[in-house]
């Protein structure tokens, strides 16, 4: 048997609401060393260009003696023009939605992700 319920508005018919939902997000851009686990990362407002190159920047202040290998997906600002790699950082970029090449999403799902990253950085190093 159906449940009778109050409605604001005629079936069919979504309600009109005179507020925009706002919702408080950031996006959070990160490193990680394969062999040892060490990590980095940075919190930004806004996933672009300029962020991803502030990132670059803080990223290779903090690692400024040591080959920075960077497997990426093919986000559009990762490939940007106006793009400066610093010294010491080479990026590597895969096809998208391929889980098997998206460290990002299984480095932090644990030692599997882990293992693929240590693969590929010594296969590249």
């Amino acid at each position: 048997m159906p449940i009778k319920r109050r409605r604001i508005t005629a079936p069919g018919t979504k309600p009109i609401s005179g507020q925009k939902p706002s919702y408080d997000s950031f996006y959070l851009y990160g490193a990680i060393e394969p062999e040892t686990g060490q990590r980095f990362f940075l919190e930004q407002e806004r996933l672009n260009t300029d962020g991803y190159q502030f990132f670059l920047d803080q990223f290779s202040r903090a690692f400024p003696h040591s080959l920075n290998v960077l497997v990426l997906d093919n986000g559009s600002f990762h490939k940007a023009k106006r793009l400066r790699l610093p010294a010491g950082a080479r990026a590597y970029l895969f096809a998208a939605l391929q889980p098997r090449t998206q460290p990002r999403r299984t480095v932090l799902g644990g030692a599997q992700g882990a293992a693929f990253l240590r693969a590929v950085y010594l296969g590249l190093a």
